[in-house]
């Protein structure tokens, strides 16, 4: 049986033939061969039993999976939540897209059984009767965490500790009878390796005082509603955007200046909303592409813009922006502000859920419509039943005759002359004509 401990480490992961990994937040990843470099802290890192390559999700630069090898990394593309990725015992990478959906969620994968089937940390977060959660089971042997404390395993009906302390993201594989565990103990911020055999088991310290199950939990919560307000969307965030997202270099800096006042825009435009900033860890930058809020008991927030490591702020989320859980960091007040000078208007309201009402009221516009067409129809009957002006001459007629008559016209022995203007009485009632220069 060994341990290794690695001091500064967050998560990680283990294999029984010796390999193991663990992400470090400077970027750094501890592993069987050495120090691997990835480009920033990787998170929920994996190890591929086929390649020993490690691949996690990237914590500042959000809902990208990354693998790294001895000479290098490479993003290998999109993901979602927490556990993002599991290497299959064939080497095969599985990616978690989409938070919303089952099994997976957005809490990802826990391990993949002998047979193949992948289990979601979703449906192995409590298993009642052994009191045990986060658990992974492979050829009768449980592993997780206990329900006061550390790393229990239990085998042929007897419960054992593996490892005291605030153990969490217990990762558990198997080959034949060798065993290799890993997890973090927050308490003493370190991540620690375990290889042993089934004959070590009966070593291992036996738990015999009975353990009190948990109260039932109580009933979830309501699902949130994970869409971006919209009426927000439309009066908030594409007016900024376009107002000042081309104000701001296509780098990271750009982007965290743009998130800045929108995030600050939103906090005034929806004082009641939560709005703010937020970073993965009071030590780490802010976020530059997440609006976030505190609302209903939640951290939540929203990818506002599209790939802002390479864009910057220029281009803006497609509606609905993807959501995440914030749970668990850090969220950074913002003081209010009115970027774009005036208050954007109300949303509508919403129509009525009566519909007899709302039958009512279209049957009200629709008759004030039939009303003022039937008016307009009248107006016009009554101007083409008028006669013409000027004694039955039409406009045109009035006109041409007064042309021909300023043409030849000699008044009081004169023509008309430059500076000067003629004066012309027609005999058509009503009309007289100065024509002046």
């Amino acid at each position: 049986m060994r341990r290794i401990q690695i001091d500064g480490a967050w998560e990680g992961d283990a294999l029984p033939a010796g390999q193991f990994c663990a992400a470090l937040p400077d970027g750094r990843i501890q592993t069987h061969a050495g120090i691997w470099q990835a480009p920033e802290w990787l998170r929920f890192p994996r190890i591929s039993p086929a390649s020993g390559f490690v691949c996690g999700t990237r914590q500042n630069t959000v809902g990208v999976a990354t693998e790294v090898r001895p000479d290098g990394w490479a993003d290998v593309g999109q993901i979602c939540g927490n556990r993002a990725v599991l290497y299959r015992a064939s080497g095969e990478l599985l990616r978690n897209t989409d938070c919303n959906a089952p099994p997976y969620y957005g809490q990802g994968y826990r391990y993949e059984d002998g047979a193949g089937k992948v289990y979601s940390a979703a449906e192995t977060g409590y298993r009642v009767d052994w009191n045990i959660h986060a658990w992974t089971e492979r050829e009768g042997i449980i592993i997780g965490q206990g329900h006061e404390s550390g790393c229990h395993l239990i085998y042929q009906g007897k419960r054992y500790l593996l490892e005291p302390g605030a153990t969490e993201e217990i990762t558990f594989t198997r080959a034949g009878d060798q065993l290799a565990v890993s997890m973090i103990r927050r308490d003493i911020a370190a991540v620690v390796v375990h290889w042993l055999t089934v004959a070590d088991i009966q070593t291992l310290i036996e738990i015999t005082d009975p353990v009190d199950p948990p109260d039932p939990p109580d009933p979830p919560d309501p699902e949130p509603d994970v869409d971006f307000p919209r009426s927000l969307w439309d009066a908030v965030v594409v007016p900024m955007h376009v107002k000042y997202a081309e104000q701001f270099p296509t780098n990271d800096d750009g982007a965290r200046g743009f998130t800045k006042m929108l995030n600050e825009q939103l906090a005034f435009s929806d004082p009641s909303g939560g709005w703010c900033w937020k970073s993965s860890s009071p030590t780490n930058p802010p976020s530059k592409d997440v609006s976030a809020r505190q609302f209903a008991g939640r951290f939540e927030g929203w990818d506002m813009l599209s790939a802002a490591g390479v864009n910057g702020p220029r281009v803006l989320a497609i509606y609905p922006p993807a959501y995440h859980d914030l749970a668990g960091q850090h969220p950074i007040a913002v003081t209010p502000q009115n970027h774009l000078g005036d208050d954007p208007p109300d949303p509508p309201d919403p129509p009525s859920d009566d519909l007899e009402a709302r039958v009512e009221q279209l049957e009200k516009q629709q008759a004030a419509l039939i009303a003022a067409n039937a008016a307009q129809d009248q107006r016009i009957k009554a101007l083409e039943q008028q006669a013409p002006p000027s004694n039955g001459m039409t406009p045109a007629q009035v006109v041409a005759l007064i042309d021909a008559a300023f043409a030849s016209a000699d008044i009081s022995g004169r023509t008309q002359t430059a500076g000067g203007f003629l004066s012309h009485s027609h005999a058509v009632s009503g009309l007289s004509i100065v024509r002046k220069p």
